[in-house]
Formats: structure tokens, sequence, C-alpha cells
């Protein structure tokens, strides 16, 4: 728990993207090194990264998907109009989808208005970023570790950090005698949920209109056995068409074009009566940003995310 910034991120292989990069090249990477977002660097001279300018990630992209694919739009020749990318002509759908290859990623950078820059000294210490990423008005996904310069050191997301510290939370006796269904969480009543038969189009519209990150996919019979994040998207948006899929067979076409193969794929859940020690070993391993917890017919009570596992650290913390 003595470790600073710096040492957490020493060795580290920062992907960023330059300011005037394209938004498709970003998408690519994102892609090809199964990332959530990239910081975008101007370089400068002697150093390789250089002053970060922000943050792209999945959710900017959700939300530009959301203005491109619902801008009122006519085909190039005047005849045809559309309203959504899901009413689309051919000759518009490429027009929509060029937006993405001239559009340059300093123009996206927080264009969801809820990842703005973080920044943080590369000397701070865990509990001050245990605190810092539990603020309760934030909801902060990750921070740039910078040096006395404000050049960037590193990127510490809230997943890698509860990874670099499991060990020392593990041998915590609060930690693991908080039971997963104690913990502040969404309650399954408050869960949004999609029909699995929705058009993965529309379903991100759901996730950008009310401002989240995941929805929960669920069956005819209402039994949710499925995950839709914003992280999804990433293998999607080289070819605009694979959006109109259903949300199931989406997900199946575009898990299977991101080529890191880091994360575990559907839906990721615990028992309610699993320790909070359990629970951040889950997150760690599976390499998610949040749990679903389930009763004993396996039917879910609540949603855990890394902002409810860092807010309940902080209060044990601070003891």
């Amino acid at each position: 728990m003595n470790k600073t910034a710096q040492e957490l991120v020493r060795g580290q292989q920062v992907e960023w993207v330059r300011p005037d990069d394209l938004v498709d090249q970003a998408l690519q990477k994102m892609a090809k090194h199964d990332l959530t977002a990239l910081p975008v660097v101007e370089p400068s001279a002697g150093s390789a990264q250089g002053t970060i300018k922000g943050f792209v990630d999945v959710l900017d992209l959700v939300a530009f998907l959301s203005t491109v694919g619902t801008r009122v739009m006519t085909n190039p020749y005047g005849a045809g109009e559309s309203r959504s990318l899901a009413t689309d002509d051919i000759a518009i759908l490429h027009r929509r989808s060029k937006e993405f290859r001239i559009t340059n990623t300093v123009e996206i950078s927080d264009y969801c208005k809820r990842n703005p820059l973080h920044k943080v000294n590369q000397s701070m210490n865990v509990k001050d970023l245990i605190h810092f990423f539990s603020k309760t008005n934030e909801y902060i996904h990750r921070v740039a570790v910078v040096d006395d310069n404000h050049n960037l050191v590193g990127v510490l997301t809230q997943s890698m950090l509860l990874r670099c510290i499991h060990n020392d939370l593990a041998q915590m006796q609060e930690v693991n005698n908080t039971k997963a269904d104690s913990l502040h969480m969404t309650g399954v009543d408050k869960l949004v949920t999609v029909p699995a038969d929705m058009t993965a189009f529309d379903a991100f519209m759901k996730m950008h209109k009310e401002c989240l990150s995941s929805l929960a996919v669920v069956s005819g019979n209402g039994e949710i056995f499925e995950n839709l994040s914003a992280t999804d998207l990433k293998g999607a948006l080289t070819d605009f068409k694979r959006l109109m899929l259903p949300v199931r067979d989406y997900l199946a076409a575009a898990r299977a074009l991101v080529l890191g193969k880091k994360r575990t794929e559907g839906l990721v859940h615990c028992d309610r009566n699993q320790s909070l020690a359990e629970v951040i070993k889950l997150i760690g391993e599976a390499r998610v940003h949040r749990v679903y917890v389930i009763d004993e017919q396996r039917k879910p009570v609540g949603l855990v995310s890394l902002t409810d596992i860092y807010h309940h650290l902080q209060s044990i913390i601070s003891t």
C-alpha cells in the first residue's frame, strides 16, 4: 500500500494517439490492443510521449456514434432522406461511416462529457489514489500519471490499481468480512436492460441516452444472460451494417474482431455471499469493470461496479 503511481506504471508500454490522428485510427488501435481508451498526446522534443491533451475512450465513441448515426442526411444525389442509421440506404450509410475517417481524435476527446482529463503526480501513493478514484461526485475510470513537468509517464486505471494491490487488500479483515450483497450497488430494480433481439445500434443509443457504460441483455423470459458494454463498440465500426444485427448476434461478431482477447467474454457474476476480496479477485482475473451479483436461483440481485468498490475501500482505509 506504500507504492507510488510511478511504481505502479513502471515498464508500461503506453499506446497513444496524436491530436490529428483520425478517429478510425484510434478505433483500430483500441481493437488491436484491447483497450478501452487512448491518451491523446502532443509529442514534445526529447520525449517519446510528451504532453497529454485528454483521452479518447469507448464512451466518447458511443456519443459520437449517436451524433453521426441520428443526423438527418440525404444521399449524394438528393434522393432519399434518413434520420437514423437504421433507415439509411447504402449511399447515406457510407457518408455516415466516413465521419469516423475524417474526424480528428482531439475533436472527440471527452465527447461524452463524462470523462474529463484527470492527472496525478507520479509520487502519489496508493491510499491517495484510492481516495482519488472514490470521489463521490465523479466517476473517474482512469488517470494520467505525469512527472513534475506534466509529461505523460503512464496511464493508471481503476482495474489496474485493484490488480496491483489485490494481495494487500486480501490481508485486510474488513475486505474479507464484507459480502457482495452488502456493498452499495445498483439494485436489480434499477438495472437498465435491452432485449436480445433489439438491434445493436438501438441498444447503444439507449446506453448513450441513459448515460451508462453497459446494459444488461435479457432473454424473452426476462432473465439476464449477457452484458453489452461500450467496449463492445470497438469491433463494429469498420462496418456500420453490423450495428443492424440483433444484440445477441452483434456481440458474437464484434468480439471476434477484437484481437487482444484479454477480457472475459459474456456475463461475469458472483454469489451474493462472496467476500469483497473474492469479488476484487474475480474482477482482476476477468479484466472487467462490473460484476452482476446473483442469488441462489442464479437470478441477478444487483450490479457492483469498480466505482462502488472504491467507495467502500475508501470508507475502510479512512477508519
